[in-house]
């Protein structure tokens, strides 16, 4: 159901038994029957769709177009026939006119035939004029300026833009005959949509009389006002003939005036010249000889009002009558206007279209007091955002206005996103029937071209470099670091400077400085030292610390083992097979290890942001990839990662096989994402506090002494990254923050 009409099934029908008697000659003689004519589903939209004493199709009948699309999908091959309605006022031929011209227009709109708008458009009785096309140009995007009827400048210069985006139109500002063709079909594929937002287009083969006469008999007609849904009584008749009582009479009347479409059991087909509806265009005569006997009384007013689903004897057509009987379309409650006294019209979003966080106008005009409350709620068109909550406000000066952050509109369709999605408003209020909105389309910032992030810091004497790819597809946010890696050999460098050594020597480049190696039970702590002709135990009197000694590796060149900080290793390694299975799946261990600790526990929200966390509008996914690719040769630019068999204390740049502990690799893929150790005697940043952290220190964090979980605080590179992709991409200068999931 819709808020202009809605569709459904009839109740199934049994079929019933032919009794056919015998011919007299059998030889000659033939009993013929036919199938009756039974609707097996309806379609009805109401008289709010249409611009007043008028056939012109407001943009929000696109609802209502989309309930009729899959009522048709779920009857495969039922024809269809149309049947317009007017409320018993006024002269019995105008309105059978009218409702022959609205019958005609949805006839139209459903098969493309722009033509026929044309000439509804050129009918002097007909009121589409200017307004029409103001209309029109707004629903496709353009700003024709409010759509009164009045030329304007804002006009001319809506209708120049049109023309000359079609391109083969001469924009000249005239919306002439040239013009309104085109205008009239993009309006129509604009408006004509099923469910999912596709062309919703028929063809004769889709209607009743298969298009077999060429003024639509059989498939389209005016009833005029001979079968109205309800009847006032006397009394009421009589008030709402006092003065100023026609508009409540109008209102009143608002069930009568409706368009029907009646969908028939599948191949069901009529010949025009045996159907006996006369033509749309055609005056009442034709229909007042399908009249019950008692027909003309059914027209009458009583002492009880007669409402259609309660007496049955409210349709003058006998013809009508028996299709119509016990439909889901002819028998809903009339609308209980005695309370509704006041209007909202022209309701609409300015602008017409934004990103999420973006501010909008809602707007409305009205008739009601000032100080009434009015509620506004969304309906997307597409998906689902089921977070979107009701706008309220009052009316003031004969207009509803509220500014409102766009939020809460959810892009997720399926297992992907939507580019758009386009939002419908409702405005209520409990003096005045609902008002939809024109569509505000919102536009999803879901994806970013690649960026990358490069820094070269130094933290408490420790030189960093960090940089990583960064891009965003689908809402998800993903930073890959990507690492080439060299075979290498691991050792150990010593400062002796506490104990007085000087110089350099065994290859050693760094002053007081020493290569070390471990031939003990901790691999990881070196117990002697090269003196430049022999090992040597370490000197007594020195105490090993964290602060002065480092794992450090050799990468081969030549015959040589040659370290990339400098100098070179005074004996041969022994040679081993760097892809071997279990090396090969270590490094594997590693890139899953680090992905998982990283990747899926918080969000990139846009600062400010009022949207839920679980809804993608302003809101992202977050993952790193560590990606290791071997290379033989590399620059110093490559900032390349030495890995080795065996178990040493890694840094950034050395990593070793043996480690037994997976979060190694974690804890130094942070530091390629510009991230300080967070340990005592690390490459600490003493600035850095809050999440945890103290003067630079968190000893239970990826980054502390124990390497355990990720903070917030650990991904805002990636937050500055995504900031420069959203504005190098979509223009929009916003800050994001970090947030648990």
């Amino acid at each position: 159901m819709a808020d202009g009409g809605f569709a459904a099934d009839h109740p199934p029908r049994p079929d019933q038994p032919f009794y056919v008697a015998p011919n007299f000659d059998g030889a000659t003689e033939r009993n013929a029957y036919r199938a009756q004519l039974i609707p097996v589903a309806c379609w009805r939209v109401d008289n709010i769709r249409f611009e007043f004493d008028s056939s012109f199709v407001k943009p929000e009948i696109a609802a209502e177009l989309s309930l009729l699309a899959a009522k048709m999908k779920a009857h495969p091959k039922a024809p269809i026939s149309i049947f317009g309605h007017a409320d018993p006022v006024g002269k019995d031929d105008y309105n059978k006119k009218l409702s022959g011209r609205r019958a005609i227009a949805i006839y139209a709109i459903l098969t493309r035939k722009t033509d026929m708008w044309e000439t509804l458009y050129k009918d002097p009785d007909d009121h589409w004029g200017l307004k029409s096309v103001q209309i029109m140009l707004t629903a496709l995007g353009y700003d024709p300026g409010p759509a009164t009827g009045a030329g304007s400048a804002k006009t001319t210069a809506a209708v120049k833009k049109f023309q000359g985006d079609d391109g083969t139109l001469t924009p000249d500002g005239d919306p002439g005959p040239l013009t309104r063709e085109k205008l009239f079909k993009a309006y129509m594929d604009k408006t004509c949509v099923d469910e999912s937002g596709a062309a919703f287009q028929l063809g004769d083969s889709d209607f009743l009389a298969r298009g077999a006469d060429p003024d639509g008999k059989g498939d389209y007609q005016g009833c005029g006002e001979f079968n109205p849904v309800l009847i006032f009584s006397n009394a009421e008749e009589k008030e709402f003939k006092k003065p100023g009582k026609k508009k409540a009479r109008d209102e009143a009347n608002s069930p009568n005036r409706r368009v029907v479409i009646f969908l028939f059991r599948p191949e069901s087909i009529v010949t025009p010249g045996k159907w006996p509806c006369p033509l749309a265009t055609e005056g009442d005569e034709g229909c007042k000889k399908r009249f019950w006997s008692d027909g003309e009384t059914r027209r009458l007013n009583t002492d009880e009002r007669r409402e259609y689903p309660v007496t049955h004897d409210t349709f003058a057509c006998r013809f009508y009558d028996r299709i119509a009987f016990k439909s889901p379309c002819e028998t809903i409650a009339p609308i209980p206007l005695a309370t509704i006294d006041f209007k909202i019209w022209n309701a609409r979003f300015e602008p017409a279209e934004g990103f999420c966080g973006d501010k909008v106008k809602l707007l409305a005009d009205t008739d009601l007091p000032d100080g009434d409350a009015v509620q506004i709620n969304f309906t997307p068109k597409q998906g689902a955002s089921p977070n979107l909550t009701q706008q309220d406000t009052q009316s003031t000066g004969g207009k509803i206005e509220v500014e409102w952050e766009i939020h809460d509109v959810d892009f997720k369709s399926g297992a992907t996103f939507l580019e758009n999605v386009e939002l419908e408003a409702k405005f209520t209020a409990a003096k005045a029937a609902p008002a939809t909105s024109t569509l505000l389309k919102v536009k999803a910032m879901r994806d970013t071209n690649e960026e990358t992030f490069k820094r070269d810091i130094t933290w408490n004497g420790f030189g960093n470099h960090s940089e990583f790819k960064q891009k965003t597809d689908q809402f998800k946010t993903t930073i890959t670091a990507n690492f080439k890696i060299v075979k290498s050999w691991g050792a150990s460098y010593i400062d002796f400077r506490s104990i007085g050594f000087t110089g350099t020597a065994g290859g050693a480049p760094f002053e007081g400085h020493r290569w070390g190696r471990s031939t003990g039970v901790n691999a990881q702590a070196p117990n002697e030292y090269y003196d430049g002709t022999q090992w040597l135990p370490l000197p007594a009197g020195f105490t090993m610390t964290a602060a002065n000694y480092q794992a450090i590796t050799f990468h081969q060149e030549g015959s040589n083992f040659v370290s990339a900080n400098g100098g070179t290793w005074p004996e041969t390694f022994t040679d081993y097979d760097f892809n071997s299975p279990a090396n090969v799946a270590k490094r594997d261990a590693w890139c899953t290890e680090t992905h998982d600790r990283w990747s899926d526990h918080f969000i990139l929200r846009r600062e400010h942001c009022t949207s839920q966390k679980s809804t993608h509008c302003c809101v992202y996914d977050t993952e790193l990839k560590l990606i290791l690719t071997q290379v033989e040769t590399f620059t110093a630019a490559d900032h390349v990662v030495f890995v080795a068999e065996g178990y040493m204390r890694a840094n950034a740049a050395n990593w070793f096989m043996g480690d037994p502990d997976l979060s190694t690799a974690a804890h130094e893929t942070g530091h390629r994402i510009d991230n300080p150790d967070e340990y005592v005697d690390g490459a600490t940043d003493s600035s850095l506090n809050g999440d945890g952290a103290v003067n630079g220190i968190d000893e239970n964090c990826i980054m502390g002494q124990n390497m355990t979980v990720v903070k917030k605080r650990h991904l805002h590179a990636m937050a500055s990254t995504h900031k420069k992709a959203i504005k190098n991409k979509y223009g929009r200068d916003y800050e994001y923050e970090i947030l648990n999931k």
